[in-house]
């Protein structure tokens, strides 16, 4: 039987990092972290202009996360506007978050405009970063805006014929921690006129889905995920290559692009137009994949991922495209496995920076923007969200002719030490 518990608690310090031992007596599925907090706001007599959210808020709040096995093996390490991404491409929805405001016991949901739509501050609005949420200023009291946010972090794989073949057996552990790398208030946040935000305010609970019933000499494999951040790739750059780790097996690359705007060199926004094509290459010579950034999120939304109300012309969530790779049959036979491959790597194509919200330049290609202008004086930041597999012997029983061939041993990482 599958249990669900409660099994730490964090609470927020800006700038901070908490370290949480978990329990090491069952086998876990995945843990759910689920946060409710607020703004504490500065607001004198005549300000006129709010303080600008993070286009990922509250999820930026967890600038790094960290799931460590026995002190320094990573099974999952990103920040968590990227683990809400991964939540959202393996679930095919959006995780829950809500901004609101609340008097008299009455909640109401901060809204703002993308593409002449009103858009509310809930699951799916703030997961397309599609804009930033502005908090409203003459609130009457203490100006206060509120929000709340839950999300999972998977032990188990995607592809349904491996779901049991994934998880971790902190059983066998000297350690089992969960490692919170907190945002400083001016990550987040962009003051208005007269009005800054004092603080953050934030606790947070961690649930778990796992069971004690299992026998401790199974091998598990691991559903690894580890964050590759770039941000020295100039606008206009051709065929840029990433060397992508080799070793265990790769299950897709979750792709997050940033860019400054003009109202802020230090909060970076969501941005659409900066890859604008990419190719996956085996050995230098074999194009795994060789897509257009367009055609990617495309697929995205083809495979299942949502199209809502507020999508522009390249999809949602804004900035962000997924490379899955079993995505034919959805099994884990599909698959990629870099330890055979002598190279694995990313050859990237960047648009070039424009600097207005025209039309899209015919004679240069350039790509518009799509939330208003690029500063092209600051490069843009790429993050990629690796999700690797690392087999057990459990993987392997029923593919005894699969490309993994059903052994721990194939790949340079183990799941355990023996």
């Amino acid at each position: 039987m599958i249990r669900e518990r409660s099994i730490q608690s964090a609470t927020f310090a800006a700038g901070a990092s908490q370290v949480l031992d978990l329990p090491r007596d069952a086998v876990y599925h995945l843990i759910q972290m689920s946060w409710t907090g607020y703004l504490t706001l500065a607001q004198p007599s005549g300000a006129t202009t709010g303080v600008t959210l993070d286009d990922a808020f509250p999820f930026s709040i967890l600038k790094n996360v960290r799931l460590l096995r026995n002190g320094s093996d990573v099974v999952y390490q990103s920040s968590g506007v990227l683990l809400a991404r991964e939540h959202y491409y393996l679930n095919e929805r959006w995780p829950h978050a809500r901004l609101y405001t609340l008097a008299a016991s009455v909640e109401t949901l901060l809204t703002g405009t993308s593409k002449g739509v009103t858009v509310p501050a809930n699951d799916e609005g703030i997961g397309m970063t599609q804009l930033q949420f502005v908090c409203p200023t003459g609130v009457s009291g203490a100006p206060i805006v509120n929000f709340d946010f839950q999300v999972d972090m998977y032990l188990q794989m995607g592809p349904e014929d491996l779901y049991y073949g994934t998880l971790v057996d902190a059983r066998r552990l000297a350690t089992f921690q969960l490692i919170l790398d907190y945002a400083n208030v001016a990550d987040v946040t962009i003051a208005g006129t007269n009005q800054t935000v004092t603080s953050i305010t934030a606790a947070g609970r961690v649930l778990s889905y796992d069971q004690d019933n299992l026998a401790t000499d199974i091998d598990f494999g691991t559903f690894k995920r580890s964050q590759l951040q770039l941000s020295n790739i100039p606008y206009g750059t051709s065929n840029f290559q990433v060397l992508l780790p080799r070793g265990n097996y790769f299950h897709g690359i979750i792709i997050d692009e940033l860019a400054q705007k003009a109202n802020s060199t230090t909060v970076l926004q969501h941005e659409n137009a900066i890859i604008s094509s990419l190719i996956n290459r085996i050995n230098s010579n074999f194009q795994l994949r060789n897509t257009a950034w367009e055609d990617l999120q495309r697929k995205n939304q083809a495979d299942g991922c949502g199209n809502g109300a507020y999508t522009g012309s390249r999809g949602l969530p804004n900035g962000c495209a997924y490379l899955y790779f079993p995505v034919t049959g959805d099994r884990a036979s599909e698959l990629v496995p870099s330890h055979v491959m002598d190279q694995f790597d990313l050859f990237l194509t960047l648009a070039g920076a424009t600097t207005s919200g025209a039309a899209p330049q015919a004679s240069t290609g350039i790509t518009n923007p799509e939330n208003g202008a690029t500063t092209a004086a600051t490069n843009p930041t790429i993050n990629f969200l690796l999700e690797e597999v690392i087999p057990g012997v459990s993987m392997g029983e029923s593919y005894p002719t699969a490309a993994m061939a059903g052994s721990k041993r194939a790949t340079s990482a183990k799941p355990y030490a023996k």
